[in-house]
């Protein structure tokens, strides 16, 4: 799912929700495999916007320091 908006707070509700109504349950599929991640979705901000949003978010400073080659 690709979800965009003309302002910044559409995106981060739906990351936000993402967040809160998978976190939780029974089961193989329940919950997350990476302790680290907050939700299912990636917030990739304005430059301006990065430091902040990477408090909160997974935005592409998670994913560099997740992945390797």
């Amino acid at each position: 799912m690709i979800a965009t908006s003309t302002n910044n707070q559409a995106v981060t509700n739906i990351i936000e929700a993402f967040g809160k109504d998978f976190s939780t349950g029974t089961g193989v599929m329940a919950g997350r495999w990476l302790p680290e991640l907050k939700s299912y979705g990636a917030y990739f901000p304005s430059s301006g916007l990065k430091a902040d949003a990477a408090k909160k978010y997974q935005t592409d400073d998670f994913f560099n320091r997740v992945e390797s080659l």
